[in-house]
């Protein structure tokens, strides 16, 4: 996917977002089904969503300015892709409400102070990228109030960015490997022999706990410009062999050549970075829920007063609730029972598959990567299979009588309804989304295994 651009039936503009991000600002019913793939080949599509199909987190974002959401997707076309203006639906000034002049001021006026705030924000972190804030400060003021033909200044700002971007990252590299020599150094640091190096910080009152109990961490470069935070990470998909060896601890931060990364990761970095460093930096560190805590239920004492609904339009959206999820589970499951490919069981289990029309497709029971999400879109954790011959004994027992029946794909999407999910995973799942849910999505993907696992299996 190229870019996909968002907007409110009036025209109003939402945003853009392009590669990976592009896919995940989808609803649900669209990532993780065979809808897009019944889609004709094209160069632009549009489509017109209900917001209240979106993920919660995007929905709580958009839900007071549109009702429905006009995605334009537009094919990338290279360093010289077009950019496309998103237009308002034409319709007749009689068919919604006259705004009053006043509330239209005042509504302008926020829009300008929103605009100034984001501004700021990135004058703020141009420092850190080696980029004058004061220049690009006087720049913006300078042109704010005058035409600007946008297509000569996106050729322009794409040749500077360019030969922008060769230097800086000469120069990243090369600080990057200074800093690499220098740090194995330092007293405390461990190196391993695949170029691993990692310092671990010990809880003073000795809560230290072992790093497969972290649940959130995040991946950078070196320089700090780049951050991708992770939730429900796997160790072994960050470290490696080497995870089993990390010590205990309350903090744990790591220099890992990039080719260490497991192959998902690196793509999802790629995709994310736009491009490949040398080394990232890992950091993680114990919540003070996940230190092994000698405190009991009755030495602990809150007085603390409720915390107070945030009236920020960057606040995170409430918890959702048991009926909110069962309606969105139901929505769900209605629309895709209405999918092309779909095959609802008798026993509530929806499923289907993806095959890749240049056959590159394999057997489910040769999958790579598997991952559990809530209908929302929410990921309740994923396991990358190194053995790929491992991913067997992960199938749901449900899934097994139409295994035969399954043909080659690369990718299959599974909606298997609570009660026959095995009720340790399925308490680990309501934990994570806070009520319990009535269907579990599971997704396999199938890639082709490089030419050293097809070795191995030899």
């Amino acid at each position: 996917m190229g870019s996909l651009k968002r907007a409110s039936t009036l025209g109003r503009f939402f945003g853009s977002v392009s590669g990976l991000a592009a896919i995940h600002s989808l609803p649900p019913i669209l990532q993780y089904s065979t809808a897009l793939q019944n889609m004709p080949k094209g160069r632009e599509w549009t489509l017109y969503i209900p917001v209240r199909l979106l993920p919660p987190n995007e929905r709580a974002q958009i839900e007071n300015s549109a009702s429905v959401l006009v995605c334009t997707i537009c094919k990338k076309q290279g360093e010289n892709e077009k950019e496309y203006s998103v237009q308002p639906i034409p319709a007749s000034r009689g068919t919604y409400a006259h705004i009053p002049a006043a509330l239209s001021r005042r509504f302008a006026e926020s829009q300008g102070k929103l605009t100034a705030a984001f501004a700021q924000a990135s004058f703020k972190e141009m420092a850190a990228k080696d980029i004058d804030p004061a220049l690009a400060r006087a720049a913006f003021i300078a042109y704010i109030g005058k035409d600007i033909d946008a297509e000569a200044l996106d050729h322009e700002y794409k040749e500077t960015i360019l030969r922008y971007d060769a230097i800086h990252k000469t120069r990243e590299t090369a600080r990057d490997k200074r800093f690499i020599e220098e740090n194995a150094k330092k007293p405390g640091v461990t190196v391993l022999a695949n170029g691993i190096q990692y310092t671990v910080e010990k809880d003073p009152e000795g809560r230290n706990i072992t790093i497969d109990k972290i649940q959130t961490a995040a991946l950078s470069t070196i320089s700090g410009n780049d951050t991708l935070h992770l939730n429900n990470f796997r160790v072994q998909d960050i470290f490696g062999d080497a995870a089993d060896s990390l010590p205990p601890g309350k903090k744990w931060t790591a220099c890992i050549p990039f080719g260490v990364l497991d192959e998902s990761r690196q793509s999802s970095l790629k995709a994310v970075w736009e491009k490949q460093p040398e080394y990232v930096v890992f950091t993680c560190e114990a919540a003070e829920t996940d230190s092994t805590s000698p405190d009991t239920d009755a030495d602990i004492e809150d007085d603390a007063p409720a915390a107070q609904p945030s009236d920020s339009i960057f606040a995170s959206p409430p918890p959702i609730d048991a009926n909110t999820l069962a309606s969105e589970e139901a929505e769900f499951l209605k629309m895709n029972a209405l999918t092309p490919n779909v095959t609802v069981l008798d026993n509530g289990v929806q499923y289907s598959y993806i095959i890749d029309p240049k056959g590159n497709n394999g057997s489910i029971l040769d999958v790579d990567i598997m991952e559990a999400r809530a209908l929302t879109g929410e990921s309740l954790g994923s396991i990358g299979f190194l053995d790929r011959s491992a991913a067997k004994a992960h199938l749901h027992p449900e899934l097994w009588p139409y295994i035969d029946a399954l043909p080659k794909a690369k990718q299959w999407f599974f909606c298997i309804p609570s009660h026959l999910i095995n009720p340790k995973s399925l308490d680990k799942y309501t934990q994570k989304i806070g009520v319990r849910p009535n269907y579990i999505l599971y997704t396999y993907e199938w890639s082709p295994p490089k030419e050293n696992d097809a070795e191995q299996s030899e």
